[in-house]
């Protein structure tokens, strides 16, 4: 795994935890279910890349990310309008 890309990673990832935080509080939300579906697609993205970094896609990495999509889809009902 080569360390640039890493430190780019978790720079990206960290920033986009932060806007979406950001976002939440602009519009006066202040509840943990309305961060719930960004959080589980945003581990999406660093389960597959760090399965990708690994050689690591197998079974068990589909099943994870099916199971946090699933989450997901099933947390939209908390989203901001």
């Amino acid at each position: 795994m080569d360390l640039v890309a890493f430190f780019v990673f978790l720079i990206i990832v960290l920033i986009s935890i932060f806007v979406i935080y950001k976002k939440t509080q602009s519009v006066g939300v202040y509840s943990f279910k309305a961060l719930i579906t960004p959080t589980l697609l945003i581990m999406v993205g660093v389960l597959n890349t760090i399965a990708l970094w690994n050689d690591a896609f197998g079974l068990i990495s589909w099943m994870l990310t099916f199971v946090l999509l699933l989450l997901a889809a099933h947390f939209t009902k908390y989203l901001i309008n």
